[in-house]
């Protein structure tokens, strides 16, 4: 339970699927890192795709911020003085 002085931090990161934004406290996250995706292939050569698992309060999602992103944006909150997106 968040205490009254306690002020939720949130980052919007945005949804791999569906371009839609994804709210997340960071004091929620459990891990994130990148994967690639499936092999695809264009004229004979190969398409690397990747993307970032985020785990946070018992949910995943699959998001396009980089891992090196979504750490500058927490430290960029974590500066913070008050509650904020970022």
């Amino acid at each position: 339970m968040m205490k009254k002085t306690d002020c939720m931090k949130l980052i919007k990161l945005t949804s791999h699927k569906n371009d839609e934004p994804i709210y997340i406290n960071i004091d929620k996250i459990d891990y994130f890192y990148e994967r690639q995706m499936g092999d695809k292939y264009y004229e004979g050569k190969p398409i690397i795709e990747k993307l970032t698992k985020v785990g946070y309060n018992g949910s995943v999602s699959e998001v396009k911020e980089t891992p090196e992103k979504i750490i500058e944006k927490i430290k960029m909150i974590k500066n913070a003085n008050s509650t904020r997106t970022i």
